[in-house]
């Protein structure tokens, strides 16, 4: 009798073996590799928790904003807590962070702030409301606009023309007009932010013609409104104060250039690129990402290599602001760039290296987030535990464990003293 059926039977249950070993080792490496990410999600919710009971209100905004940071619905009861803390700027910041979380979320954290006692909150909540464009409710923006305070009202109108429609007020350009020749410069400026949230081109000949107020920060504003305004109309207003000789008004100018997808923008901003100042030259990398112009992370890379702090942290800090570019690789290339600053001397640095790695959020940089998380600064363990949070929730199959080599980029930086 041959002996072949039997041995081609105990090959076929070796192979069988094998194969249950080997998804055996997968099985018991990813629940490995989940159990690890539990744990790294637990102690980041629990640096949260315990940062919104510190005394010091600094530590208790940054975990605030981290929690907007982090988009994990598991914040949320804690996020409505931190709404009603003694420190306005904590109350001012969760508002801002419920917007994070959508339309529905931050209705709820609106109607409350439209009562709080400090008007910069109430401003806060009306901007955010904004946001919400058509879908903001009509109840809400009533609240606005009875407004004790004259500057929550102005942003009010321009928050409701812009969810309703410039007819349904006819009377508020009028009332914008009047406004912008108050001799109060932060009238002026908050009356330019209303006419950009109206979103109506009739507002383009007062904004254009803020532009030259007195006061170089409502001017700012104005450069800011012109983007909201969205209007290709703005572009020949805009490229004309480029030439501003503030720094600042140059800086929002180029941002504001940067929603217009024109060849001619483009042109523009790569002049603004070698501008004297280095803010003006970030603002312009910022605004030429947004045109998918190659040159971006080149700009951005010098900033990031620059002497100054401010300088490294804005530049950093811009690549939450950057338009996700055509190229695939760009998120990867742009983490590259990045992680270094994890270890940057100033703290201001690191935390805003850590909040753009969470935006960009490339699974791969998990490991150097949950490094900061032993940080010496209180704020960068918040923001850590905020970008491992969103990475996480928005890929909670991802390895907290393997640490890309590609990522260790050899940059040098000079340092500063934070």
């Amino acid at each position: 009798m041959s002996r072949w059926p039997v041995g081609k039977k105990a090959f076929q249950m070796t192979g069988l073996a094998l194969l249950l070993i080997v998804i055996g080792l997968i099985l018991t490496r990813s629940l490995s590799k989940q159990g690890l990410n539990f744990q790294i999600r637990e102690r980041s919710l629990k640096i949260l928790q315990d940062t919104l009971q510190e005394q010091d209100p600094f530590s208790r905004g940054a975990a605030a904003k981290a929690m907007g940071d982090s988009r994990d619905p598991a914040v949320l009861s804690w996020l409505a807590t931190a709404s009603k803390d003694t420190d306005s700027t904590v109350r001012l910041f969760t508002v801002e962070a419920a917007a994070r979380f959508g339309a529905q979320t931050a209705i709820r954290f609106i109607d409350p702030a439209l009562a709080d006692p400090d008007p910069s909150v109430r401003l806060t909540a009306v901007r955010v409301l904004s946001g919400l464009k058509s879908a903001a409710p009509p109840s809400l923006l009533k609240k606005a606009l009875t407004d004790e305070d004259p500057a929550v009202q102005l942003l009010g109108l321009g928050t409701a023309v812009g969810a309703l429609g410039m007819d349904s007020y006819p009377g508020a350009l009028k009332i914008f007009e009047k406004a912008l020749k108050n001799e109060n410069p932060e009238t002026r400026l908050i009356a330019a932010t209303g006419l950009g949230k109206t979103g109506d081109v009739r507002a383009l000949p007062l904004l254009a013609h803020t532009l030259r107020d007195p006061d170089a920060t409502v001017r700012s504003y104005a450069a800011q409104a012109l983007t909201d305004l969205g209007t290709v109309h703005a572009v020949p207003v805009l490229s004309n104060a480029l030439s501003d000789p503030d720094a600042g008004v140059r800086s929002q100018v180029a941002l504001a250039l940067g929603a217009y997808r024109t060849s001619d923008v483009s042109i523009l901003l790569q002049q603004a690129a070698q501008d004297s100042d280095p803010f003006v030259r970030l603002s312009a990398a910022v605004a030429l990402s947004k045109q998918n112009d190659p040159q971006t992370l080149d700009l951005l890379k010098r900033a990031l290599a620059d002497s100054d702090y401010g300088i490294r942290s804005a530049a950093a800090r811009s690549f939450g602001e950057i338009v996700p570019s055509e190229d695939p690789d760009f998120g990867r290339k742009a983490a590259a760039l990045l992680v270094p600053l994890l270890k940057d001397p100033s703290s201001r640095v690191r935390s805003a290296a850590t909040r753009a790695l969470g935006m960009i959020g490339k699974p791969e940089v998990l490991p150097d987030l949950t490094e900061r998380l032993n940080d010496a600064e209180g704020s960068v363990r918040c923001y850590a535990a905020g970008a491992i949070l969103r990475i996480l929730h928005e890929a909670p199959q991802t390895p907290a464990t393997r640490r890309d080599a590609s990522l260790q980029n050899p940059m040098v930086f000079r340092t500063h003293p934070s």
